[in-house]
C-alpha cells in the first residue's frame, strides 16, 4: 500500500507540473478532440485572443481560428483572427496529433504565437525600404535625363549666338539629334522596366531568333567576329518572343560594345535536359569582382553612354520566363552570361 501510495503522489506531482508547465508557458496552447472541439485553452491562449477559456471549451476551433479546418492542418500555418474589440491579430501556429496511452489518435495540439507586432515592423521596413527604392531611382533618372539634357541647351546655345560656320553649326544639331535620341531611348527603356505588360506566351525556335540576332549584330562593329554554336535540333521553347529577343539583344550588344577594338563574341545555344542553355560570351575587357553583385540593378551602369536598364529588363524578362541568369568575368579576359530557359513540353 506503501508502494500504491507514493506512485499516487507522484502521478498527481506529475499532474501538477504539467499544469503548471500548460499555464505558464508565453505561448498559447490548446488541445481538441478528434472533431476538432476545444479541450483546453491556456492563460496565454485567452491573453492573446482575448477569449476567456469558458468562452470556448466545447467550440469547434474553427470558431475561434477561421483560417484552420476541422481536421486542422499538422505543421506550421499562420492566419488572422479577429478579437472581440475588432482589431485583427495575426499568430504563427504549430498543430501536431494528440496520441493515448495506446497511440491512438486522441485529437490535436497546437501552440501558437502573437505576431502581430513582427507583422507590422515587417511592413514598415518594406515601406522604408520602398520609399529608399523611389528616391534612389529618381536620382538616378534625374542624373541620367540631366546629362543628355544639358548637351542640348549648350549645343543650341552655341548656335543661337550665331557667330558659327555652317560646319559647326551642323556638328552641334549633330550632337543634339544625338542627345535626343539618348533621351528617347532613357524614357523608352524606363517605362519598360518601370510598368511591364503581362507577356504574351507561344510556342517558338530559339535556334531561328538566334541567327535572326546575330545577322543584325554582325553589323554592329566591323572589328568584332559574331560566331555561333547551336543544337542541329530545332531548340523550342515557350516564352514571349519578342521580350526574348530584347533579352538576347540587350546581352549581345553589351558584348560587343564591352570590347576596345578587335575581338570576338560567341554565341551558343544547347538542350540540356529540360532546359535550354544560352550562353553569350565575349573577349572584352571584363567586369570588376566589386561591380558584378549590382550590374542587374537598374540604373547602374558602367558605361558613359548606357542608361543602366539593359541588363535590369533583361533579368526581368529571364524572371518571368522561370529561368535563371548568371554572369562570370574576368579582367582583362571577357564576360560570360549563362541563361537557363525552360523547353517547351509541346512536341512537334
Amino acid at each position: 500500500s506503501e508502494t500504491l501510495e507514493k506512485r499516487d503522489t507522484d502521478l498527481r506531482e506529475l499532474s501538477r507540473f504539467h499544469l503548471e508547465v500548460i499555464n505558464n508557458i508565453p505561448s498559447g496552447l490548446f488541445t481538441t478532440n478528434t472533431d476538432g472541439l476545444i479541450t483546453l485553452f491556456n492563460p496565454a491562449a485567452e491573453r492573446i485572443t482575448g477569449l476567456g477559456k469558458e468562452e470556448v471549451l466545447g467550440r469547434p476551433i474553427t470558431d475561434v481560428f477561421p483560417f484552420l479546418t476541422i481536421p486542422p492542418p499538422l505543421g506550421r500555418i499562420e492566419g488572422g483572427i479577429r478579437t472581440d474589440n475588432g482589431s485583427e491579430i495575426f499568430v504563427g501556429m504549430n498543430i501536431s496529433l494528440n496520441r493515448d496511452t495506446s497511440g491512438k489518435t486522441a485529437g490535436f495540439i497546437g501552440t501558437f504565437q502573437d505576431l502581430t507586432s513582427i507583422i507590422r515592423m515587417e511592413k514598415e521596413i518594406k515601406q522604408k525600404e520602398k520609399l529608399a527604392a523611389i528616391g534612389e531611382l529618381s536620382a538616378s533618372i534625374a542624373h541620367e535625363l540631366r546629362n543628355p539634357l544639358a548637351s542640348i541647351k549648350s549645343s543650341f546655345e552655341m548656335i543661337r549666338e550665331g557667330h558659327l560656320n555652317d560646319e559647326t553649326k551642323n556638328r552641334l544639331m549633330e550632337i543634339a539629334l544625338t542627345e535626343m535620341d539618348r533621351l528617347n531611348s532613357i524614357v523608352t527603356d524606363f517605362l519598360l522596366y518601370s510598368n511591364p505588360k503581362p507577356p504574351e506566351f507561344s510556342r517558338f525556335d530559339l535556334s531561328r531568333l538566334i541567327k535572326d540576332i546575330v545577322m543584325v549584330a554582325e553589323n554592329l562593329k566591323d572589328d568584332i567576329k559574331i560566331s555561333i554554336s547551336l543544337s542541329e535540333e530545332p531548340l523550342f521553347i515557350k516564352g514571349d518572343q519578342q521580350r526574348i529577343r530584347q533579352l538576347l539583344w540587350n546581352l549581345t550588344t553589351n558584348a560587343v560594345e564591352a570590347i576596345d577594338g578587335a575581338g570576338s563574341v560567341s554565341i551558343g545555344a544547347k538542350n540540356k535536359g529540360s532546359e535550354v542553355l544560352i550562353s553569350i560570351k565575349d573577349t572584352g575587357r571584363g567586369i570588376p569582382e566589386d561591380v558584378l553583385p549590382r550590374i542587374f540593378y537598374p540604373f547602374f551602369s558602367t558605361r558613359e553612354k548606357g542608361t543602366g536598364l539593359g541588363l535590369a529588363i533583361a533579368y526581368r524578362i529571364v524572371e518571368e520566363h522561370n529561368g535563371n541568369i548568371e554572369v562570370n568575368s574576368r579582367l582583362g579576359e571577357g564576360t560570360e552570361f549563362i541563361i537557363r530557359l525552360p523547353l517547351s513540353e509541346e512536341r512537334v
